[in-house]
């Protein structure tokens, strides 16, 4: 028996060693995602430490990256207003943590999540890589529960970056409107789309939201409530809004979204400013998700949450 336990120690201790051996190798090939999508995690990051002066502040996925005239909004309510929406990959817990790196007295902070981010907490292994690698800030923003999952595909990732190092350095996606030098400088993506990309056959065909009482786990509610006492122990006002999504991405929406709203707001303490049937939009709307709006549809869905926001701003 004893024999069996020093194995298994030994054991545990070579692979512990083995990735923190990875890890720093990994810490001195340069970071090479900077021009690429993922870079702007941390542009957004460093600008959201900087703030001196409170504003409204959107939280969430890549619906916010590229779904919003955060400018039109700072202007509506004359406050700064910042856009800290990026891929819904990194997941809930981790945007709580980064965001807390700089909440001020005064902060109006906006959560709007993906529907994903109500029923899993695994981040996306290699866009989370690609995102916060070198960053130690970053990095310590990863929820404890995803520490294994991570550690366990950085191997791959670290094969890939210094493949890159050699081979692609600093390497720009080809596909439009992916990239840094898309965002301005309240945090939106403002490439030029205008119309869908996908055929409303495509969206059908890849139908998967389901908008219930069903995706909401408990512990998730949980770590929004602990979010917004965090928060109002500050000073700083929390609130939540929808995603918009194209309505023939959407598989299943319980009584118009009624009981979703009801249950977020009963178990995180949060007021819900929106009706989640009032973001289920046309597919004319959209760019190329079922989460991605084209310009025409960021116009339309900045008005709905302005409208929303005058209710309590």
């Amino acid at each position: 028996m004893f024999r069996f336990i020093r194995n298994i120690i030994i054991t545990v201790v070579l692979i512990v060693s083995i990735f923190a051996g990875l890890f720093c190798v990994g810490q001195l090939v340069p970071y090479q995602y900077d021009k690429a999508y993922t870079g702007i995690l941390r542009v957004k990051y460093e600008a959201n430490k900087k703030r001196t002066e409170p504003g409204i502040i959107f939280v969430g996925g890549s619906n916010l990256a590229l779904g919003l005239d955060t400018e039109k909004i700072s202007k509506t309510f004359k406050t700064p207003a910042y856009n800290f929406g990026f891929h819904a990959g990194l997941k809930r817990d981790f945007y709580l943590n980064a965001i807390k790196a700089n909440i001020l007295e005064g902060d109006v902070i906006v959560l709007i999540f993906e529907y994903s981010a109500y029923i899993e907490d695994l981040m996306t292994e290699h866009v989370t890589w690609n995102s916060i690698d070198n960053d130690m800030d970053l990095i310590k923003c990863v929820p404890a529960s995803n520490v294994f999952n991570l550690y366990r595909y950085y191997p791959i990732y670290l094969f890939k970056k210094i493949s890159d190092t050699m081979f692609n350095p600093h390497p720009i996606p080809d596909n439009g409107g992916y990239n840094v030098d898309c965002f301005n400088e309240y945090g939106d993506d403002v490439y030029e789309r205008y119309e869908n990309i996908r055929t409303p056959e495509e969206v059908k065909n890849s139908a998967y939201t389901v908008i219930s009482t069903d995706i909401m786990s408990d512990e998730g509610l949980e770590a929004l409530k602990e979010f917004r006492e965090y928060c109002e122990s500050i000073g700083a006002k929390v609130y939540a809004s929808c995603p918009s999504i194209d309505r023939l991405g959407v598989k299943e929406l319980q009584d118009n979204g009624v009981s979703f709203k009801k249950r977020y707001e009963e178990k995180t303490g949060i007021k819900m400013i929106s009706e989640p049937s009032d973001y289920i939009l046309d597919t004319e709307y959209f760019y190329d998700t079922d989460y991605h709006l084209n310009l025409t549809g960021v116009e339309l869905r900045t008005n709905l949450l302005i409208e929303d926001l005058k209710t309590v701003l």
